[in-house]
C-alpha cells in the first residue's frame, strides 16, 4: 500500500536502533528465533520511546506456550502460520489505527469483580499510560487475562476521579512490578471525552494520589451505572457459566477471550490457561487447524462460513491431546467495532458411542433376520408388513414388495385366531395362535404364529412356522 512507508533491519540491534529513531506506528518482528525475538520485545517495551508502540509477532508455526511467551514479552499480536491477506491487512490496519496515548504516572485503584466481598480489597496501581480505549497499569500483583474491574483514575487537573471499567487484555512481565493492558468496557458520561482532552494536552504526569484522598474514595458510594453494568455482567456471566454447553468467546484472530465452566469440564483446561490463547491451537486437532483459520479468514472477507450461523459436528482437541466428537455452533456479534464470535461446544461422544452401540445392534439383527431359517415378519400397529425375511416371503409365495404394506390378516381366514390376537394386541404383550395361510395358488397352509409386541414403539415381531405337514400326519 503506497500510503504505509516501512523499514526494515536485518538484526535485533539495528531493529531497536531503527525503532527509537524512526518511531514506526507499528512494528513486525519475525519470530524465527524464539529466544532472540522475546529478548527484543522486551527491549522495545523496556525503552520509552518504543514502549506504547504497536508491535506484531510473525511466525510459521508456534506452539501455545511459545506464543503466550511472545504475549507476555510485548507482542500486541502474533500472527501464528498462515494467513490469508486480507485477514493480515484488516488486523495490521487495526493496529495502526490505535488510538493517541499518553504517559503519565497516575495512581489508580483497581476493584476486581471476582474479589469478594467486593470493595475491600482495592489494589493500588499506577497507570503509565492512557487512551480511549485503555490503559497499561502496574499493579501489586499479576492479574490473569479476562479479569474484571472498576478502576478509579486520577487525571490530573480533574475535579473528580475517573470512573471506568475495564478488562485485563494483555500481560506483561518484563518489569518488576507487574504490568497488564486494560481495555475499556465501558466509559460513562463525559469520561471518554476527559480521557481526549488529557491526551491532546500533552499534560506532564500528575501529582501522587493523598491517601487521605484514597480512603475518602474507598467509602464513596457506587454510582447507578456502576451498580447496573456489575449486575448485568454477573448475571449474563452467571447464565454463561450455568449452560451445560461449553461457550467459549473468540475475537478476530481466533483467540480466546471467554472459556465457561462446561468448557472446562468438556476439555480439561482451566479457563486461565486458555485466555488470550489461539483456539485453534488449543482446541483444535492439528488435521483441521489449517481448515478452520482458513473458514475464519474467508467469513472475516465478507464470504459464507459452513459454521457461522450453523449447527454442525467437527472434531474437538482435548488437553490430553485425545480427539472427541462434538456439536459445534458459531454466532458473531458485534461489540463497538470489533467482531466476536461465540461458539456452543457440546460433546457428542456418549451419543456417537450409543449411535455405534445401536447401529451394531441393528446390523447383528439384520443378520439374524435375513439368515434364519425360519419365517419372520415385523408389522406395524395395523398389522401391516413392514418388513419380511427371505424365509417369510418364501411361505407366502410372494417376492417382498408385494408383501410391504399389505395386512398380515389379508392372507388369513375372517375370524381367525390372528385377527383375534391382533385386536387385542395392546393389552397383551405376547401372543400365540394358529391361522389358514392363503397362497396365489389356492394352496392354503396351517401356520403357527408367535407375536412378540413392541420390540420397538409402534414395531411388531411375528414369527411364523408352517405345520401343515404335520397336522396332515
Amino acid at each position: 500500500r503506497r500510503d504505509i512507508g516501512r523499514l526494515y533491519a536485518p538484526d535485533p540491534d539495528a531493529a531497536l536502533e531503527l525503532a527509537l529513531a524512526a518511531r514506526p506506528s507499528l512494528c513486525v518482528v519475525d519470530a524465527v528465533e524464539l529466544p532472540a525475538t522475546v529478548a527484543l520485545l522486551r527491549r522495545l517495551r523496556a525503552e520509552p520511546g518504543t514502549r506504547h508502540m504497536g508491535i506484531v509477532a510473525l511466525s510459521r508455526l508456534l506452539e501455545p506456550e511459545e506464543e503466550d511467551e511472545l504475549r507476555r514479552a510485548g507482542a500486541n499480536a502474533v500472527f501464528n502460520g498462515q494467513m490469508d491477506p486480507e485477514l493480515w491487512d484488516a488486523r495490521l490496519e487495526e493496529l495502526l489505527s490505535v488510538p493517541s496515548r499518553r504517559s503519565g504516572r497516575m495512581p489508580v485503584l483497581l476493584d476486581v469483580w471476582s474479589r469478594l466481598p467486593r470493595g475491600e480489597s482495592r489494589l493500588a496501581g499506577t497507570a503509565l499510560n492512557i487512551s480511549v480505549n485503555g490503559m497499561l497499569i502496574e499493579t501489586p500483583e499479576p492479574l490473569d487475562l479476562g479479569t474484571k474491574m472498576d478502576l478509579l483514575v486520577d487525571l490530573p487537573d480533574s475535579p473528580t476521579r475517573l470512573r471506568v471499567v475495564g478488562q485485563v487484555a494483555r500481560r506483561a512481565e518484563m518489569e518488576e512490578r507487574p504490568r497488564c493492558g486494560v481495555k475499556f468496557l465501558v466509559l460513562p458520561g463525559d469520561a471518554r471525552e476527559r480521557i481526549r482532552r488529557f491526551v491532546e494536552s500533552g499534560t506532564s504526569d500528575p501529582p501522587p494520589l493523598e491517601e487521605s484522598a484514597r480512603e475518602a474514595c474507598l467509602c464513596a458510594e457506587r454510582s447507578e451505572w456502576e451498580a447496573a453494568l456489575r449486575s448485568s455482567e454477573t448475571w449474563k456471566d452467571a447464565l454463561v457459566d450455568a449452560s451445560l454447553d461449553g461457550v467459549v468467546t473468540l475475537d478476530e484472530d481466533g483467540r480466546i477471550l471467554g472459556f465457561n465452566r462446561a468448557a472446562e469440564r468438556i476439555v480439561g483446561y482451566p479457563r486461565a490457561q486458555v485466555e488470550g490463547r489461539s483456539a485453534f491451537e488449543m482446541l483444535g486437532p492439528p488435521s483441521a487447524r489449517g481448515r478452520y483459520r482458513g473458514a475464519l479468514a474467508h467469513y472475516l472477507a465478507g464470504g459464507t462460513s459452513p459454521v457461522v450461523g450453523r449447527r454442525v459436528e467437527t472434531t474437538g482437541l482435548r488437553a490430553d491431546g485425545s480427539e472427541f466428537p462434538v456439536e459445534l455452533a458459531v454466532n458473531p456479534m458485534a461489540v463497538g467495532k470489533r467482531r466476536l464470535f461465540t461458539a456452543y461446544v457440546r460433546d457428542i461422544t456418549e451419543g456417537k458411542r450409543q449411535e455405534a452401540s445401536l447401529r451394531e445392534s441393528e446390523r447383528q439383527f439384520r443378520a439374524l433376520f435375513e439368515g434364519v431359517g425360519d419365517p419372520m415378519v415385523i408389522a406395524d400397529d395395523a398389522g401391516r408388513y413392514v418388513d419380511v425375511n427371505p424365509a417369510a416371503c418364501s411361505l407366502h409365495a410372494r417376492d417382498r414388495q408385494e408383501l410391504l404394506g399389505r395386512r398380515l390378516t389379508e392372507f388369513a381366514e375372517r375370524g381367525s385366531d390372528l385377527e383375534r390376537a391382533w385386536l387385542s394386541l395392546k393389552e397383551k404383550r405376547r401372543l400365540k395362535g394358529e391361522y389358514r395361510l392363503a397362497r396365489p395358488n389356492a394352496e392354503a397352509r396351517e401356520i403357527e404364529f408367535e407375536i412378540t409386541a413392541e420390540l420397538l414403539p409402534g414395531r411388531h415381531l411375528v414369527f411364523l412356522r408352517d405345520v401343515t405337514d404335520r397336522k396332515q400326519l
